[in-house]
């Protein structure tokens, strides 16, 4: 009808214009341009969807992320504060080792450096064979003096003076001279003290050492009855007769 009507009258240039903009209209609508433009439509949304999906993604990946950045942070900061740690104990030690240094250096000890020792520890340069010295002399006094019989080693020498004491402390008649105020804690030395204070007391009543006329021995006279008369006791009688009475009660 429009093409009958521009035979009878022929479009302006403006009529011309808006009839090839439909036309074109009409041409882009068919069936098969629509059904391009929805799969082009489709394949957009996919697309959308799946950078929506990947931007998601990402930024729960940045979350963990930024967790575990925080995470490791806080070790850092707990392992800077171990290490600060650390190094002021460092520090002390190392002032304590060369305050101790300086201590053995003053009093004559040097750090070992002799290839057949190699202890690592330190020697006393100057004193040890004077502390030696003194040790021997000692022993040499309490009777043990280095010999060919102990190897003239002084730890044989010491445990030869650790033995001898050990017999001593046997001989003590059990625990007579343990008796308070000591509370039953008296060192041997003491107990022997003790029994030589008795060996005393008894040696004096004895009368031995002085002859039987000293005044003592008429002072302190001692006597028993031999179912007679009474005889008087003293020096190697008493012993004599006390040991016969000891004797007689020990046995069963």
């Amino acid at each position: 009808a429009r093409i009958n009507a521009w035979e009878a009258v022929p479009p302006s240039d403006c009529e011309l214009s808006h009839d090839s903009i439909d036309a074109s209209f009409i041409a882009a609508c068919s069936p098969a341009n629509i059904a391009a433009i929805l799969a082009h439509v489709e394949a957009q949304a996919a697309e959308i969807e799946r950078l929506t999906a990947e931007r998601n993604a990402l930024r729960d990946d940045n979350a963990k992320l930024n967790g575990w950045m925080e995470e490791e942070a806080q070790a850092a900061g707990r392992l800077q504060r171990k290490l600060n740690a650390a190094e002021e104990t460092n520090e002390r030690l190392t002032a304590e080792r060369d305050e101790l240094r300086d201590v053995l250096l003053r009093g004559g000890f040097v750090p070992c450096d002799a290839p057949a020792c190699n202890c690592g520890s330190w020697h006393h340069r100057y004193g040890l064979p004077e502390r030696m010295q003194e040790i021997k002399d000692a022993l040499a006094e309490a009777g043990h003096e280095l010999s060919n019989a102990n190897g003239n080693l002084t730890l044989n020498a010491l445990k030869a003076l650790v033995a001898e004491r050990e017999a001593m402390a046997n001989v003590l008649p059990g625990h007579y001279y343990m008796d308070p105020p000591d509370g039953g804690n008296v060192p041997v030395l003491e107990q022997l003290r003790r029994m030589a204070k008795d060996a005393e007391r008894y040696r004096f009543l004895s009368c031995k050492g002085v002859p039987p006329y000293f005044h003592r021995c008429s002072r302190w006279r001692l006597e028993y009855w031999n179912g007679e008369w009474w005889d008087p006791l003293m020096k190697e009688e008493l012993d004599a007769a006390i040991d016969a009475q000891i004797e007689k009660e020990e046995r069963p």
